[in-house]
This record gives C-alpha cells, sequence and structure tokens, in this order.
C-alpha cells in the first residue's frame, strides 16, 4: 500500500464532511461619534447676551449659507428636486428644476455645458418636455447632498435613481387615455450646431406620450426627441432606461438626428396607431422602442417587451443616404445606398409587432434605403407576421434595403406565416446561428423556385429565412436549421461552410445562449467575416481593429485553432471556463478530470492552454481564475443578471475554493497547489477534487 503524505493525508479526509470547513467573514462594525450640542450658560442679560447674539448673526451669515468660493461654477449647473438655489452653480445653491438649468445652457451668454441631477422625480412644466437647443451633458445618479453618510458627488445610478417623467400630473393608471395630459415629449432636442455632441448620461425617462399631438412630427419620439440638426450633430445617450413611453413613431426614441446608444435599456415601450391630424385615416404605429431616419449607433443594450402596432417592435431604420461601407462583403448584384445603422453586442428579447397586418421585424424592421449591420447581437423571443426577429417593410421590399448579420444568435423567434428568423430579399449573414425560430399554423413560406426551375420549400429552413432573392441573399459558415436540404439548388445562395446541426446551446430555456464545448459551432467560422470595430465596443478608440469582444464581452477569437465561433458567444472567451457557461467551477473541473491525459482527436475538449493534453497546467487556469467570469463592466446596474447566475452560484459549491483548500494544506498560492496535486496519482487527485468540490 501506497503511504500517504500528510497534506495528503489530511486532503483526503475531507471526503464526508467538506461541509465542516466553514468560512469565516470579519465582522466591520460601522462606529458612528455621537456629537451631543452643549449650550453655554449665560448668565445675566447685558453683554453675554449681546455677544451670543453677535456670533450667531456671524454664524448664519459665514456657515448656514454657501460662501461665494463655494459656488463659483461656471460650466456646471447642479440640479436637486425641492431645492430652491439662485446660481445653480453648486449642490448647497441648486436649482429645484431642470428647465432652470436648460435656461442657463440655451443662453448664449453663458458658458454652461454640464448639468448634474441629483436623485428623484423631475416633471416637466409643460407638454412641450423638457427642451435642448444647445449642446450639453446632462447627469443623473448623484446623491445631492453631504451628510455623515455620503457625499453630494456621490454617485450610483441605482442608489440615487433620477427619473424624469412626462405623467405630468401624476394620474397614470396604465392606460393610453390616463396618458393624455402627459407631455409629448420628455426630451427634446431641438436644435445643435454642427459638429457638436450633446450627450444624456444615467437618466431614466418614462411616460412621454407623442400620440395624438395635433402635428404629425409631434407624434415623433416619446421619450426623447431629435430633431434635425447641424450636419455631423449628434447625440449620446448611455446608461439611460427608457420604459413606458408611448408614440405613434419611435416609443422611446425618434431620431432624425446621428444617434449613439450604448448600456441603456428600452423595456415596454410602444408605437400605437393613431387618427392622422385632420381624422384623414390611420396612422400606423413603428419603432417600439426607436425610430431613426439617419445613421445610428447601438452598442450594449438590451430591448426587452417593447411592441408596435406597425413594424419594428424594438427598432425600425430607413430613409438614409448614400454611404456604403468598401470593407464588407457585398451580394453580386444590387444592393443598398443608405446610411449603415450599426448595431452591436445588443440582445432583443420579446419584443412584438402588432399580427393585424403585414407587418415585419418583431425586434428590427428595415425600411427604405437602410441597411443593417448586426454583429454579436441575440434575438429570442420576437414576434411578428414576418420576419420575427429581422424584417424588410412590405411596403419597401426592394434591393434598396439590405440585412448584414455577422456572429449573431437568433433562436425562438415566431413568424406569423413564415419566417420567424429573417425575412429579406437581400443579405449577407456569416457566423451565425439560426435554429429553433418558428411560424404559426402551417409554417407555408410560399415554394422557392430551383435553379432547375422546380418549385419547392423546406418548412424547418421557411421558418429561419423568407422572402429570399437567390441573386441578392448570401449566407455562409453559419449553423441554420433545414440549410442542408436547399444547399444543393442555391449554390450561389448557400456558401461554404454552413451546418445543419444542433448548436448545442447551453440553456436556452433561461436565456444562456451560449454554447456546449462539443458543439459544432465551436472554431467553425471563419475569420475573414470578422468586421472592424466600428463601433468601439472595448471603448479603446481603436475603430481599425478586428472586434475585440464577443456579445459578453469575451475574448472573440479564442481556443487552440484560433478560428472565430458561430453565433454571438464565444465558447471559452473566458479564462478557465471549460465548460463555456460564464462560470469558472466544479463544472470545469469534472470536465477536465473526465478527459485528463493526451488528446485523442480534436477538438480536444478540456486542453486550455493548447498543448497536447489535458493536465496540471490546464487545471491551474481553472483554478486560478475561479468564480463567475468577469461581469459586463459597464451595463448598467437596472440590467437583470443572467438568468442562468443562481444555477452557476450553486455549482461554486458552499464554500468550497480553490482559497479555503489552500489554506486547509497550508499554501501560499494556486501554482503550489496545481503542482501538489498533479504529483498525485490520478485516482487519489481526482478522490480528493471530487469530495472537495462536490463533483
Amino acid at each position: 500500500m501506497k503511504c500517504l503524505d500528510t497534506r495528503e493525508t489530511e486532503a483526503m479526509s475531507v471526503v464526508g464532511r467538506r461541509s465542516s470547513v466553514v468560512g469565516r467573514r470579519s465582522s466591520v462594525v460601522g462606529r458612528r461619534s455621537s456629537v451631543v450640542g452643549r449650550r453655554s450658560s449665560v448668565v445675566g442679560c447685558g453683554a453675554g447676551r449681546i455677544l451670543a447674539l453677535i456670533v450667531a448673526v456671524v454664524l448664519v451669515q459665514f456657515i448656514g449659507k454657501p460662501s461665494q468660493a463655494q459656488c463659483e461654477s461656471e460650466a456646471i449647473r447642479f440640479v436637486r428636486a425641492g431645492a430652491s438655489g439662485a446660481s445653480g452653480q453648486c449642490w448647497d445653491d441648486a436649482y429645484g428644476t431642470l428647465e432652470q438649468a436648460l435656461a442657463d445652457v440655451n443662453n448664449q451668454q453663458l458658458s454652461v455645458t454640464t448639468i448634474r441631477i441629483a436623485q428623484g422625480t423631475y416633471r416637466p412644466l409643460s407638454q412641450s418636455g423638457f427642451v435642448i437647443s444647445m449642446p450639453v451633458t446632462i447627469e443623473g445618479g448623484y446623491r445631492g447632498f453631504t451628510d455623515s453618510e455620503g457625499n453630494a458627488d456621490d454617485r450610483d445610478l441605482c442608489e440615487y435613481p433620477t427619473v424624469l417623467t412626462g405623467d405630468l400630473l401624476d394620474d397614470d393608471d396604465g392606460t393610453i387615455g390616463s396618458m393624455a395630459d402627459n407631455a409629448v415629449h420628455v426630451i427634446r432636442v431641438s436644435s445643435l450646431v454642427g459638429g457638436t455632441t450633446g450627450v444624456l448620461d444615467g437618466l431614466i425617462m418614462t411616460a412621454g406620450c407623442a400620440l395624438n399631438a395635433e402635428l404629425m412630427p409631434d407624434r415623433f419620439g416619446g421619450g426623447l426627441r431629435l430633431d434635425e440638426t447641424g450636419e455631423g450633430a449628434e447625440i449620446l445617450v448611455q446608461s439611460c432606461r427608457f420604459y413606458g413611453n408611448t408614440a405613434t413613431t419611435g416609443g422611446a426614441i425618434g431620431a432624425r438626428m446621428r444617434l449613439v446608444c450604448r448600456d441603456s435599456l428600452f423595456e415596454g415601450n410602444a408605437a400605437r396607431a393613431s387618427v392622422a391630424p385632420g381624422g384623414l385615416g390611420l396612422t400606423n404605429g413603428n419603432g417600439g422602442a426607436i425610430v431613426a431616419t439617419t445613421a445610428f449607433e447601438v452598442v450594449h443594450c438590451r430591448f426587452e417587451g417593447n411592441e408596435s402596432e406597425g413594424s419594428g417592435g424594438a427598432i425600425v431604420i430607413a430613409r438614409g443616404t448614400a454611404l456604403v461601407e468598401e470593407s464588407l462583403e457585398e451580394p453580386s448584384e444590387g444592393g443598398p445606398e443608405g446610411y449603415p445603422f450599426w448595431v452591436t453586442s445588443s440582445v432583443f428579447l420579446g419584443n412584438h409587432c402588432s399580427f393585424t397586418g403585414p407587418w415585419r421585424g418583431g425586434a428590427i424592421g428595415i425600411g427604405e434605403q437602410a441597411m443593417l449591420i448586426a454583429t454579436n447581437c441575440v434575438f429570442q423571443g420576437n414576434t411578428a407576421p414576418f420576419g420575427g426577429a429581422v424584417g424588410v417593410d412590405s411596403e419597401f421590399f426592394l434591393l434598396d434595403a439590405q440585412v448584414l448579420l455577422t456572429n449573431c444568435t437568433l433562436t425562438g423567434n415566431l413568424g406569423g406565416s413564415m419566417s420567424g428568423g429573417v425575412d429579406s430579399p437581400t443579405a449577407v449573414i456569416a457566423n451565425s446561428i439560426l435554429f429553433g425560430n418558428g411560424t404559426l399554423g402551417s409554417a407555408d413560406c410560399g415554394s422557392w423556385e430551383t435553379e432547375d426551375g422546380i418549385e419547392v420549400f423546406d418548412p424547418d429552413l421557411c421558418a429561419q429565412i423568407g422572402g429570399v432573392d437567390p441573386v441578392n441573399f448570401r449566407i455562409s459558415h453559419s449553423c441554420v436549421a433545414g440549410i442542408s436540404w436547399a444547399a444543393p439548388f442555391w449554390t450561389t445562395t448557400f456558401g461554404p461552410g454552413n451546418l445543419d446541426l444542433d448548436p448545442q446551446f447551453v440553456d436556452s430555456g433561461v436565456g444562456n445562449l451560449s454554447v456546449a464545448p462539443s458543439s459544432p459551432a465551436v472554431d467553425s467560422g471563419t475569420n475573414s467575416a470578422i468586421p472592424a470595430d466600428v463601433t468601439d465596443v472595448n471603448d479603446n478608440s481603436d475603430k481599425a481593429e478586428d472586434l475585440p469582444w464577443d456579445f459578453r464581452r469575451f475574448v472573440r477569437v479564442f481556443g487552440c485553432d484560433q478560428v472565430i465561433d458561430m453565433g454571438a458567444y464565444e465558447w471559452g472567451g473566458c479564462p478557465g471556463d471549460a465548460t463555456g457557461d460564464g462560470s469558472v467551477d466544479g463544472a470545469d473541473l469534472a470536465l477536465l478530470l473526465g478527459n485528463w491525459g493526451p488528446c485523442s482527436g480534436s477538438p480536444c475538449v478540456g486542453d486550455l492552454n493548447c498543448d497536447g493534453e489535458v493536465a496540471g497546467s490546464d487545471m491551474a487556469l481553472v483554478l486560478g481564475n475561479w468564480g463567475p467570469c468577469p461581469p459586463l463592466p459597464s451595463s448598467p446596474c437596472f440590467w437583470p443578471a443572467p438568468a442562468s447566475s443562481e444555477a452557476m452560484s450553486l455549482r461554486v459549491g458552499g464554500g468550497a475554493s480553490p482559497v479555503l483548500l489552500m489554506d486547509l494544506l497550508g499554501m501560499s498560492d494556486v501554482e503550489e497547489l496545481t503542482d501538489w496535486l498533479s504529483s498525485l496519482e490520478f485516482a487519489t487527485m481526482k478522490s480528493i477534487l471530487e469530495a472537495w468540490f462536490g463533483l
């Protein structure tokens, strides 16, 4: 019998009693000093009382009021609900309304460039909403006052929410009728000088109602209306939340100027049909969250539960001017001549178009002269009569609108009679997954004429794509249900590298659309389709580099072969995450132990460092990166946590971690632990790890 050393014996003793190891937490007790005010006893009624009166006056004059030195900010205005300051130049003399600060911004005699708004709810003084006519940065989420608990400049978007609401009378009850007296737009940007930028940062905008205004332009953008401005002017919306806004066009945002949205949430906004001015017919509602008629960028945003009574449950894009990126692979003939609308690393969940008409694009509807360029995006659970996820509007079903999807994942989307995924005559789709989309009824998407003149159709493929023009539609290196049936007929449409296999999502039921390590989508894309980082997802000002991140902000190209995966998620982009489920934990150790030893095939599951074997060096990567993968670094705190996070935390185990095991064995670092474990017989090492981590 082999003799066990002291560490081995001690480690083996954890079998059956791991729960007895209890992590200790330091108890940190905050103490507050007890400050007791003392009153002087003034005897008599002469000089003592006079002196006390003088002291009191001095204290009021110089302590009770903000001094000029404390309020000398010329460029910044401060706003706090309920305040009554005269200058707005510091928190102690803050304005009480946003209109006061905007008046200073719009006054060209002043040089105000920034407004900081404290926590609270702010209502416009009229149905016109808050009006901006000069470039300004408006920041919400400030504490707004200083006391023993914190400073006025402390900023936390969820701890100190700043809400701008169009519910002027505070009487909304969830019905459209109760919103009739609301502000038409929560914010309206009426004009900006060309080449300037306005910024809305950390604001919550709700209850705008641009539905029944007398003029059609006023039915545009319930939460935020952006009018045409000077060439090159733009609005940056970052870390904002839009919910419960309504309009005929663009429930949350109506943009006629360049718009950039980053790290923002759009939920429960609606575009509804309305009677046209003068009672002349009905105007369809389009773009539940956003309608944009000029170039825009949407980066790391979330669209959930938005709806329209026309096209584009979440977004409608249309009517740009000629601009085509030469770097993009284009169809052999035709193609768009419109502004590109960039949507990168964003998610569309449960958005909806009305089924009462021929509307398209449960998530995104595309109109005249518009080119959608979507990269690293997720579309799940969206619905529309045509194009449950993405569709070209039936009025403009021509070759001047186009869809370009790269590394996108579309699943669980539903079309009325066809194309639960993409409905477009022209498209370039690469490195993407279209699987598990569906249609209502018979799924009869119409017959397709093959190159031999035979009319046929396949229900599985029709549920993924529809409206295809075989000359101007190209899909390659993608995982598409039913594509194996059509590929022999349409060789020019269905290019190389396509798969008709289950992509093996980790858990699509809870929204985890990363793929398993054994997925056929892993290392099956083409690096030639990786676009430039035009929208600068990693915020490093290098827009010429290859797109560096996947949907989760993990490394975009990862693995031994350095070949990009299909879909929005890159398997293994988080170091040590052998299972690709977003957490480095016992499941990853179990996968390594189950594949321990020299690799016998490709891919070699568990070989994290690409050296041809699953061994101690791979285990070091797991133990050294233990815990949840790095969170989205700049996602707003109001974004919901991933649905599978609870399951992930359970797999980490009740207190079992590499650090505690090192403490138990008297080791100083992961390298020492890994070297020692690797020196043991495999069966002994396996028993120790299984017992400690509860595998």
